[in-house]
């Protein structure tokens, strides 16, 4: 007899659904064109939670009044109904999406971070370039606390899109926690929160790139002395 065995390395709780996307990459295609995809070749219409969003989140804003997610091309937020003032969202997205972005420093990187958080919805895969541009560029110009805020959240885009276990959440996962680390070594102290956090997050990227078969990586070896003087 023959099978597939599958293993999953987080916690499943009982009665949990469990999934697996066999389909196209979100962050790639919107909306019509996944399910088109998936009807091509499964013959289905897919109903999942990405899909059946009423805005597509890879693409979607946030609107000023309810905070909630809004298609630029309807020009009016889908929950609250609220128009959108489009020149000065226009006018953002020159700032945020300017190849000038990752040589941005001081408070004008600082005013673009603002300007990122009020302008994408939480769920937009642009967020998470946009802050992994901004940790860069605030890592280059000395702002150590602000380059881990813009990876935080560029981590949570990730996680949500591209999932927990995928190389490229892994390798912003690594960064991250290297930069943690950086400012452990800083400021010489650590609470315990943020201690375990480290330590949870740096064993899942080393994993990670151990079965990726990844070495010689100088913020991994950081990362993996962390973890045995933790």
């Amino acid at each position: 007899s023959s099978g597939i065995n599958a293993e999953y390395g987080g916690a499943i709780s009982t009665g949990q659904e469990v999934f697996h996307n066999y389909g196209p990459d979100p962050i790639l295609l919107s909306t019509e064109e996944r399910r088109a995809a998936l009807s091509r070749q499964y013959n289905f219409t897919c109903q999942c939670c990405v899909c059946s969003c009423e805005t597509d989140l890879t693409t979607s804003f946030k609107c000023p009044s309810c905070g909630g997610p809004f298609d630029p091309n309807a020009g009016h937020c889908s929950n609250c109904n609220t128009p959108v003032d489009m020149r000065g969202m226009c006018a953002r997205l020159n700032i945020l999406q300017s190849p000038l972005l990752p040589k941005l420093g001081g408070r004008r990187l600082r005013d673009a971070v603002s300007m990122a958080k009020y302008v994408y919805h939480s769920d937009n895969v642009e967020l998470g370039f946009v802050m992994n541009q901004c940790s860069s560029a605030a890592e280059r110009d000395g702002q150590l606390d602000l380059a881990i805020e813009c990876m935080e959240w560029a981590v949570q885009v990730l996680r949500h899109w591209c999932g927990e276990f995928s190389y490229t959440t892994a390798v912003k996962l690594l960064r991250l926690t290297f930069l943690r680390i950086t400012r452990l070594e800083r400021d010489g102290k650590l609470d315990e929160n943020l201690r375990e956090t480290i330590v949870k997050d740096g064993k899942l990227c080393a994993q990670l790139f151990l079965e990726l078969q990844i070495n010689n990586h100088k913020e991994l070896e950081a990362v993996n002395t962390f973890l045995k003087l933790n």
